[in-house]
């Protein structure tokens, strides 16, 4: 029943922005250089779901993996 915009930069614009240190199960995480152009979901323990690439299946990784590729930009939580 959440109406969620479909592009990533738009999507960081929506939910209530948390801190990194207040992040939950389900929140979404918002990477990027200069702008935001990619997301994944908070799994737990420093992990995160992500879809790399189109055709590629779904991949948990460890947030600092990601970070040596993109800045972090935000997070936020659509589920309270």
């Amino acid at each position: 029943g959440y109406q969620v915009p479909r592009v990533s930069y738009q999507q960081a614009e929506h939910g209530r922005e948390v801190s990194m240190d207040e992040l939950q199960v389900g929140d979404i995480l918002y990477f990027g250089n200069s702008r935001v152009s990619h997301t994944a979901i908070y799994a737990g323990n420093n992990t995160m779901l992500h879809a790399p690439r189109p055709d590629q299946f779904i991949e948990i990784r460890d947030i600092g993996w990601h970070v040596n590729n993109f800045e972090i930009v935000g997070a936020r939580r659509y589920l309270d």
